[in-house]
C-alpha cells in the first residue's frame, strides 16, 4: 500500500489541490463508483502522512469492506481506478495551463469532424495572433509550423489556389524550428563527447551553421545557439566565450526557462575548464552565472537539484568568497537534493564551506576540525560526488595533520586510496582522471617534502614548485602552489629559481 502507484501519485499533489481532486473524483461524469470515492475520502484523512499505520492494507480493508468480502482483490481494483482518476485530474490541470495545446486540440477537433468552414476560421484566428517579441522560441516555431501545415494540407484546402507566400512561410518556419533543434542537439553532443569521451556524429553541421547565419539576423535565439556551438567546438576561445556571454545576458529576460538554463550550462562548461586550470578569477564568473540562475528560479525547475550542480555551486561560491550567499543557498536547496544521497551530499557541501572559512569566519583549527568531522560522517557514494569528497578530504588531512611520522603516513594512505579509486572508476573522462592523478602524485611529493622540515632545503622546494608549474593538466594546481609557498616562506627561501 505504502509503495503503491496510487500513493506515489498522491505524494505529487499539493495540499491546496485536495478539494479540487475530491470534486473531480465525486463527479459522475468521470466516476460512478461510490467505493472509489470512499477510498479517496479515507486516504485524505491521513494526508500528508501517507506512512500512517491507518493506511496499512489490512486497516484500509477493515475500514471499507464488510467481513467476508474478497477485500484484498477489491482494494487493488479500487486503488487502480483512483490512481487513474487522479492522473486524469492532473492531465486536465496541465491542459488548462497550456494554451498552445488547447489551440491544437481545438483545430484538430474541427478538422476531424469535417467542418472546414469553422476549421478555416479557427486557423485564421490563431494565425492572426500577434507575433512574440524579437526572441522567438522553438515552441513558437513548432506551433506555427503545425498550424500552417494543418491549413495547407487540409483536404478541403485548394493548395494550388493559395499564393506562393503560404508555402514559403511554411518552409521557412520548418527551417527555423529544425535549425534551432539541430544547434541545441549539436551543443549537447559536443558537451557529452568532451565529458564522456564518446564520439557523436553531428551530421550536416556545415549546412546547419550556414543556415543559422542567415536566420540569426532576425532571431537572437538562433544567434545565441550558433555562438554557443562555436564556443563548444572551440572551448579555449576567449572571444567566443565573451561573445556568447554578451548574447545570453543581453537577451536573458526574453528567453524561456529551458533556453536560459541550457545557455548558462554551456557557459559554465567553458568557465569550469578555466577553474580546472587554476584560474580562480573564473570562480567569480561562475558564481555570477549561478546567482543569475538562482534569481531566475532555474536551479530547481522541477523541485529537484542534481547533486553535481549543488556541489558545483557551493564550490564556486566558496572560491569566490561569497560565504553568506553560499550558506543561504545550502539552506534553501538542501532539501531538494535527491534523497538517496542527500545527507552525504549536503555534508560534503558544508565541509567545503567550513574548509574555505579557515582564517575568515573561523580560526584555521576550528574550520579544519569542523570540515574533518563532516567528512568523517560522509560515505562514498560511487558517484561523481566522490571526486569532490576525496579531493577535499586529502586537502583537509594535509592541513589538519602536521608533519609527524604517523600523521604523514595517514595522508599518504588517503592519497593511495584516492589513486586506486581514480584508476578503477569509469565515471570520468581520461582528461579529468589524468589531472587528478597528477594532483595525487604531486601531493605525495609535497607531503614528503614537508615531513623533511628544514632538511628539505630550498633547492628541493623550488624544484617541486617548478615541476608543479610545468605540469599540465593538473587539478588544484593553485592549492599545491599555495602550500609550497608556505614551505618556501617558512624556510626563508629566495623567490627565484
Amino acid at each position: 500500500m505504502y509503495n503503491s502507484r496510487l500513493f506515489h501519485i498522491i505524494r505529487r499533489l499539493q495540499a491546496a489541490e485536495l478539494r479540487k481532486v475530491e470534486a473531480f473524483v465525486r463527479s459522475p461524469y468521470f466516476n460512478k463508483d461510490r467505493r472509489v470515492v470512499d477510498l479517496w475520502v479515507y486516504i485524505r484523512r491521513f494526508y500528508p502522512d501517507l506512512s500512517h499505520p491507518g493506511l496499512d492494507r489490512k486497516a484500509v480493508c477493515r475500514a471499507l469492506f464488510q467481513q467476508g468480502e474478497a477485500a484484498e482483490n477489491k482494494l487493488r481494483a479500487y486503488m487502480s481506478r483512483l490512481a487513474r482518476l487522479i492522473e486524469a485530474y492532473m492531465e486536465q490541470e496541465t491542459l488548462q495551463s497550456w494554451p498552445a495545446l488547447q489551440d491544437r486540440l481545438s483545430v484538430r477537433t474541427l478538422r476531424e469532424r469535417g467542418d472546414h468552414f469553422f476549421f478555416s476560421q479557427e486557423v485564421e484566428r490563431l494565425g492572426n495572433r500577434s507575433e512574440p517579441g524579437l526572441v522567438r522560441t522553438l515552441d513558437h516555431f513548432l506551433e506555427k509550423w503545425w498550424l500552417l501545415h494543418e491549413a495547407y494540407f487540409h483536404s478541403g484546402s485548394m493548395k494550388y489556389d493559395q499564393d506562393n507566400q503560404s508555402l514559403e512561410e511554411l518552409i521557412d518556419t520548418a527551417d527555423e524550428a529544425y535549425i534551432l533543434l539541430k544547434l541545441r542537439y549539436a551543443c549537447e553532443s559536443v558537451q557529452r563527447r568532451r565529458r564522456l569521451d564518446h564520439q557523436y556524429a553531428i551530421r550536416m553541421l556545415d549546412e546547419i551553421t550556414a543556415a543559422a547565419a542567415f536566420f540569426a539576423a532576425r532571431n537572437p535565439l538562433i544567434a545565441i545557439y550558433r555562438q554557443l556551438l562555436e564556443l563548444s567546438l572551440n572551448p579555449t576561445g576567449e572571444e567566443a566565450y565573451r561573445a556568447s556571454h554578451r548574447l545570453v545576458t543581453g537577451h536573458f529576460q526574453d528567453l524561456e526557462d529551458f533556453d536560459k538554463a541550457f545557455s548558462i550550462k554551456l557557459l559554465l562548461s567553458h568557465i569550469f575548464r578555466r577553474i580546472n586550470e587554476s584560474n580562480l578569477q573564473a570562480s567569480l564568473e561562475a558564481w555570477t552565472l549561478y546567482a543569475l540562475a538562482d534569481e531566475a528560479g532555474l536551479i530547481s525547475l522541477d523541485g529537484r537539484v542534481e547533486s553535481d550542480v549543488f556541489l558545483n555551486v557551493v564550490v564556486c561560491a566558496c572560491l569566490a568568497g561569497k560565504f553568506g550567499w553560499c550558506e543561504r543557498f545550502i539552506a534553501k536547496y538542501c532539501g531538494q537534493v535527491p534523497e538517496s544521497g542527500r545527507e552525504h551530499i549536503v555534508g560534503i557541501a558544508r565541509a567545503y564551506w567550513h574548509y574555505h572559512q579557515a582564517g575568515k569566519g573561523f580560526s584555521r583549527e576550528e574550520a579544519l576540525e569542523k570540515a574533518s568531522s563532516l567528512l568523517a560522517d560522509t560515505q562514498y557514494l560511487n558517484t561523481a560526488a566522490d571526486l569532490r569528497f576525496r579531493s577535499l578530504q586529502l586537502r583537509v588531512f594535509y592541513e589538519y595533520y602536521n608533519e609527524l611520522f604517523e600523521e604523514t603516513r595517514m595522508v599518504l594512505s588517503a592519497a593511495d586510496s584516492f589513486e586506486k579509486y581514480l584508476r578503477r572508476t569509469t565515471q570520468f573522462s581520461p582528461a579529468v582522471k589524468t589531472a587528478y592523478l597528477k594532483f595525487v602524485q604531486l601531493l605525495r611529493k609535497l607531503v614528503k617534502l614537508r615531513a623533511m622540515g628544514r632538511s628539505a632545503g630550498c633547492k628541493k622546494v623550488l624544484q617541486l614548485r617548478e615541476t608543479v608549474n610545468n605540469t599540465e593538466p593538473v587539478a588544484l594546481k593553485h592549492w599545491l602552489l599555495d602550500k609550497l609557498e608556505l614551505i618556501r616562506t617558512r624556510l626563508d627561501c629566495p623567490d627565484g629559481d
